[in-house]
């Protein structure tokens, strides 16, 4: 028995990788039927948006991104509801995070009520 295992460890050493593939083997796609305004690139538009204005500083909260749905799906789509965990599933597939500020930065050529020097 043990001598028929060896002359067969490449075949079996195969198909226990291949079911070990299968095991661990996400879903192929999503179930069901997708949303009108999947194909139409509107979650692209939301993710180019948020990116350029995290490149101008601006702060993005998950209102803003979750209102900006609202007005890029509204053509397409009226009873589309962004909710909060619609916008988790987006923030997954696009690998974007929430981050709180830790720190409040101000240039010394800013105002902010007060007339600034610099340090000599």
């Amino acid at each position: 028995m043990v001598y028929r295992w060896i002359q067969k460890k490449d075949e079996i050493f195969d198909s226990s990788i291949q079911s070990k593939r299968a095991a661990t083997k996400k879903r192929l796609g999503a179930p069901g039927r997708r949303p009108i305004w999947y194909d139409n690139g509107v979650e692209s538009a939301l993710y180019e948006w948020i990116m350029n204005e995290r490149n101008l500083h601006r702060i993005v909260t998950n209102e803003d991104a979750m209102e900006r749905m609202l007005l890029l799906t509204h053509p397409i789509d009226p009873s589309f509801k962004a909710s909060y965990s619609w916008l988790a599933s987006f923030k997954k597939r696009f690998n974007l995070t929430s981050r709180k500020s830790t720190h409040f930065h101000v240039n010394e050529t800013s105002t902010i009520g007060f007339n600034r020097k610099p340090f000599l």
